[in-house]
Formats: C-alpha cells, structure tokens, sequence
C-alpha cells in the first residue's frame, strides 16, 4: 500500500512557488519587449508624418516663392513670424508661423481664402529669413532633441529664389 506508483505524484508547494515566479519573470520580461516595440513604432510613425509634411511643405513653399513677384517678411516675433507674397495674378498669399507649425493662406479670385496647415509635434521650431542678392527666402525646420549637450538638428532648410519663374519666362526657358 506504501508503492508509490499507486498514488499520482503532486506537486509540492515549493515547485508551484518556482513556477509562478519564472513565469512572472518571463511575463515581465514580454511586457518590456511589447512596450519597446510599441514606443518604437510610435516614433517611427512620427518621423514618417513629419518627413511626409516636411516634404509637402517643402515643395509647395519652393514653388510658391518662385512664382511670386513680390516678398516681404515680417519676423519680429520668431514664434509667429508672418511672409508675405504678392504672386503674378496679383492675388496675396501668406505663411504664418503658428501653433507648432505654418498656415498657408492664398487668396482665390472669388474672394474665398484657401487654408493649409502643415503641423509639427512641439519639440519642432520653424523659421524664415531673407537673404538679398538675389533675393532668396529660406525656411528652417529643427528639432530639438531635448538631449542635454545635443544641438537642434536641421530637419528641412528650403531656399528659393523669389521669382525664378518669372525671370525664366521673360527669357524664353521652360519654367518646369
């Protein structure tokens, strides 16, 4: 009656101990790696949009600039610095540093205003400045980084000559 093969072997307390706390550690550990993956793909969603918007803004910024006949740039206030175009068609067209990134407003030839906002998370600063000859305007995007020791690094820098299309079609060449 002692054989102890007729019983089923059960597991003592110190086993079920052992067990519960290697799957915690191993549950733990799988945890970690889920939120770093997450992280990871946040910010990496995050650097794709600002890449895209980046691009986007660039592109139109560019051509805007080159179609215009004239610019002025009010940059008093850094955080809200405000360009002002007069393109050929006589209709104005602005861009205002505002809320962590530029609205682009054109004016329509039926009086409505045309609106695009081109936004950046906030650890992202923008600015204009003009250069003179030939009058060029110049957009910077930074980053800053918020690492102690680390310099904002340049993420866009746009420089576009005022009115290179224009000078193209009076002298004859393709403006594409």
């Amino acid at each position: 009656m002692n054989n102890p093969r007729a019983f089923p072997r059960a597991f003592t307390l110190v086993e079920m101990m052992v067990s519960i706390s290697v799957g915690s550690v191993l549950m733990a550990l799988a945890l970690g790696m889920v939120h770093r993956t997450m992280r990871t793909e946040s910010t990496a969603n995050t650097n794709a949009k600002v890449e895209r918007t980046a691009a986007r803004l660039s592109r139109q910024f560019r051509h805007d600039i080159h179609q215009a006949e004239s610019v002025s740039l009010d940059n008093q206030q850094p955080d809200a610095a405000l360009l002002r175009l007069m393109l050929t068609d006589q209709r104005p067209l602005t861009y205002r540093i505002e809320n962590g990134g530029i609205l682009r407003e054109q004016q329509q030839s039926d009086e409505r205003t045309q609106r695009e906002f081109f936004g950046f998370p906030e650890n992202f600063t923008l600015q204009f400045a003009q250069l003179s000859e030939p009058a060029r305007i110049t957009l910077t995007l930074e980053h800053d980084t918020q690492l102690v020791g680390i310099a904002p690094q340049i993420r866009l820098h746009v420089e576009a000559v005022v009115g290179q299309f224009l000078r193209l079609r009076q002298s004859g060449g393709d403006s594409q």
